[in-house]
């Protein structure tokens, strides 16, 4: 074998693994993907075909072939001497994510419904309700963004940047979808005198967006806080190790709705300026 052909043997081999790996972040195991890639290459196979191929057991290997089907990246054809496998384009795994988000869908639904009903099971409680949550790394910073999703109707915010300055944008604007959808509206409060386009959901900017600047001489927001119902949120994302704490106390909470709503009052309005949310003073 020349030093070309075990090179592109390697490259082939590496590829293959990176394919795999991708896969499995869609749901499917590993020789699932292992069969969906062969019969990509293939184009139409037997499931004895399959087995030569990837070395899959023959006990093993028509049960991945009709999982396979059932998650639509395969079909099956039945000929008069046998069963094709023939394998659908790699897009129809977008299936794959639609089923995924209807079921983060269904969990978000039955989260909020369980939180309804935990709170009625506690009614009968003479104790205040107070607790204070700690979120650790990107993941407990997007669930504390997440979280404020809960807000009856209006959401306080002293604001260091926009979501999409420290988390993916597609999450930010997800977040922005959803809160449009809730009908939730933002009063952010910020030290940027000038925004930048940011995003391309438009009744967000429209109708569920509030701004006034202040000026850091006086109130310098280095630490973002959200502020709605009984909760506060406060996120210090600046350093590596993010800091992110949900503290659940009605008195903390109408505190700082007071002390939001003081400075507000005198705060400078901000004005749309673009179609993607560019935003300024007056002068």
């Amino acid at each position: 074998m020349t030093k070309e052909i075990k090179s592109k043997s390697k490259i082939e081999e590496s590829q293959r693994l990176a394919l795999i790996e991708n896969l499995k972040e869609f749901g499917l195991t590993e020789n699932e993907a292992l069969i969906y890639i062969e019969l990509t290459r293939a184009g139409v196979a037997t499931s004895y075909k399959l087995h030569k191929l990837t070395g899959i057991g023959r006990s093993i290997i028509d049960s991945i072939l009709e999982a396979l089907v059932d998650k639509n990246l395969i079909t099956l054809e039945n000929t008069s001497s046998s069963k094709l496998y023939r394998a659908f384009p790699y897009k129809n795994l977008a299936s794959l994510v639609e089923v995924k988000e209807a079921e983060v869908d269904a969990l978000k639904k039955s989260l909020d419904l369980m939180q309804t009903n935990f709170s009625e099971f506690a009614k009968g409680s003479t104790k205040d309700e107070s607790n204070v949550l700690h979120y650790y790394g990107v993941e407990g910073l997007k669930q504390v963004i997440w979280n404020t999703l809960r807000a009856r109707k209006k959401m306080r915010i002293f604001e260091v940047s926009r979501l999409s300055a420290f988390l993916q944008a597609s999450f930010a604007e997800k977040y922005r979808q959803e809160a449009v959808h809730r009908g939730i509206v933002h009063y952010d409060l910020t030290n940027e005198s000038f925004m930048p386009g940011w995003t391309d959901v438009t009744e967000y900017i429209e109708n569920h967006q509030k701004l006034r600047y202040i000026d850091p001489k006086i109130l310098e927001i280095k630490f973002e806080i959200y502020i709605y119902n009984d909760v506060v949120g406060m996120l210090d994302y600046r350093n590596n190790e993010l800091l992110c704490i949900e503290v659940q106390n009605k008195y903390l909470a109408t505190l700082q709705k007071q002390l939001f709503d003081y400075v507000w009052k005198d705060a400078i309005e901000m004005f749309v300026t673009g179609p993607r949310g560019e935003m300024g003073i007056k002068d």
